[in-house]
């Protein structure tokens, strides 16, 4: 090897220096000045804390010194400080210059890694983003890699079912978390990805090594390389317990609220309901103190029969109240039901307020309409519907309500038009707003248009004002079942 050449080309590619025994500068190659933006004079002569940027500790240099004195060459990566005051990182090498036995001097050979450390500090910045955003949002990572069956885990998953950091784990430790899976596990999520070649995403409930039940979401992705053959599964892991927890409470209020509307409007159909009770009671009641007075069997038996129809009244008017008023304080049961039906049931609490108004009811009810509902909520919108229109209009000349259920492509639409002469726009904007009112105290509790509104869009329904109708009309529009 051509040693002089050698060094040439170390010298032409590296920044090199020479210090003498006591550390000052003697010698600096062209790359040194270029890098620390000094000149060979303003170097020479000073020793290297010229440079110094502060980065290091005190201990960091004495471990340099008492390494290189001891005679033995020492490596790593020194931040130095250039004379505009930037920085730049150098991976040096550090050998002592032996002479007679004694050390002369120092020789450092260093190479610019600044771009390295930048990328390196960059990434290191970017995983504590990312460890911080997952620690606020409750949010864990995982990767399965195929070929080594390892499974990995950021630390935040690890926090999130209370597993140290120290222990080893592998997929199926996961479904030990899972009570009474039955088959609905962690593992088998990934064996759903891999044979499906698909996304997926699915919902756990788990105990912590801590006892703690959270609710767990989880995701799946499958990674595969360039040619398309399956490399490793990726996926999160997200703690939504507290969301699970806030979507009860809202849905609870959302109950309550519902709840309240409907004893509001039971209060005020409580002499329509009571007046309903009372015809088919008074019916039975002269058909039982008749009957006593008959004295054949046949006669008693003609009687009887009469008071089916009375009887058979009064069971739906019961059956009706109990369906209205039922429903659990959580959640909702949505069923299939015919809407035709669900009209006809509600409009009988009101039969006896229309009739005492003097009312006109129009029914335009196509057959065989099917909507996807909660069955006392859906009533809930008729019956507060029509009150409303039977408040609006029971003082004026003309008293009618059309209702009208029709299919069309891709929707269904319940109409509701009275012969109100509609709504101030000034007033529409606010119309469904919870507690908003235009009616007196001792009538509206301002519940009704408000609760019909959040009704409807719990059902992926809309309701809108149609103004050009010259009449109050309000439309609401349904999904339609496929």
């Amino acid at each position: 090897m051509d040693a002089k050449n050698f060094l040439k080309a170390i010298e032409r590619e590296a920044i090199v220096a020479y210090t003498n025994k006591k550390g000052v500068i003697e010698y600096v190659n062209s790359n040194f000045c270029r890098i620390s933006g000094y000149s060979k004079k303003e170097l020479i002569g000073k020793d290297h804390r010229i440079l110094n940027s502060g980065h290091h500790p005190k201990s960091f240099f004495i471990n340099i010194w008492s390494t290189i004195l001891s005679g033995n060459v020492w490596v790593g990566d020194i931040c130095n400080r250039a004379k505009d005051g930037s920085l730049y990182w150098v991976n040096s090498t550090i050998s002592p210059s032996i002479v007679d036995g004694e050390i002369a001097g120092f020789y450092a050979v260093r190479n610019d890694v600044t771009r390295q450390k930048e990328l390196e500090q960059r990434n290191l910045d970017l995983t504590r983003l990312s460890n911080d955003l997952q620690k606020i949002a409750q949010i864990g990572g995982w990767t399965y890699i195929l070929e080594s069956k390892k499974f990995i885990t950021t630390d935040q998953m690890l926090a999130i079912l209370g597993i140290p950091k120290t222990l080893e784990i592998r997929a199926c430790d996961i479904d030990e978390l899972i009570p009474q899976n039955k088959g609905n596990d962690f593992s088998g999520m990934i064996n759903k990805v891999l044979e499906e070649e698909a996304s997926s995403t699915e919902n756990f409930k788990m105990i912590s090594l801590k006892g703690i039940v959270l609710c767990i979401k989880v995701t799946a992705s499958l990674v595969k390389d360039a040619e398309g053959r399956p490399l490793k599964v990726v996926g999160t892991l997200h703690d939504v317990s507290e969301l699970k927890e806030a979507e009860e409470k809202v849905a609870l209020e959302r109950r309550k609220s519902i709840h309240s509307a409907k004893l509001a409007s039971i209060g005020e159909m409580a002499s329509s309901i009571v007046h309903e009770m009372n015809n088919p009671l008074t019916i039975i009641q002269g058909n039982v103190r008749s009957t006593q007075r008959l004295t054949t069997l046949p006669e008693v038996q003609e009687r009887i029969k009469k008071l089916e129809r009375p009887i058979e009244k009064l069971v739906k008017l019961a059956d009706n109240l109990r369906k209205y008023s039922r429903g659990s304080m959580i959640g909702t049961s949505l069923k299939v039901y015919d809407l035709k039906t669900l009209i006809e049931d509600s409009l009988v609490f009101l039969e006896y307020r229309l009739a005492y108004a003097s009312i006109e009811l129009t029914l335009d009810l196509e057959e065989g309409i099917e909507i996807k509902c909660d069955r006392s909520e859906i009533e809930q919108v008729i019956v507060n519907l029509v009150n409303n229109s039977v408040d609006a209009i029971e003082k004026q000349i003309t008293r009618w309500i059309k209702i009208e259920a029709h299919q069309l492509e891709g929707q269904v639409k319940l109409i509701f038009t009275d012969s109100g002469d509609g709504i101030p726009k000034t007033m529409q904007k606010k119309i469904f707003d919870t507690f908003y009112t235009t009616k007196s105290a001792e009538k509206g509790t301002g519940l009704g248009l408000g609760i019909v509104k959040d009704i409807l869009l719990h059902h992926k329904a809309d309701i809108r004002i149609d103004n050009t109708s010259p009449h109050t009309k309000f439309v609401i529009e349904f999904e339609k079942i496929d």
